[in-house]
């Protein structure tokens, strides 16, 4: 005797994981191009506040040596071009 409830469950039980399967390769996907977004989108912030890649090492380092460290302590950065684009600061006069 075929059981056809048992046949239509166990049908749809293998189509809801198939779409399970593709919704979580779609998410893996999804995490990468985020992640490359995200990537992308601190490369510019780096780039527009004229750090170099020594200098952006050099900060990082003294960060993690010390996450407490007061903005007082922290060395002349960054050595790139000034920022001429901040609204409300002008150019300092020697």
């Amino acid at each position: 005797m075929k059981n056809v409830k048992l046949e239509r469950l166990l049908l749809e039980q293998k189509k809801v994981r198939e779409k399970i399967a593709a919704l979580q390769e779609r998410d893996k996907e999804l995490e990468k191009l985020i992640r490359d977004a995200e990537n992308i989108s601190i490369v510019g912030l780096v780039r527009s506040e004229g750090y170099t890649l020594e200098s952006l090492s050099a900060l990082i380092g003294k960060l993690r040596d010390n996450p407490l460290l007061e903005h007082a302590n922290v060395p002349d950065l960054p050595t790139g071009e000034p920022r001429t684009d901040l609204p409300g600061e002008e150019e300092p006069t020697p």
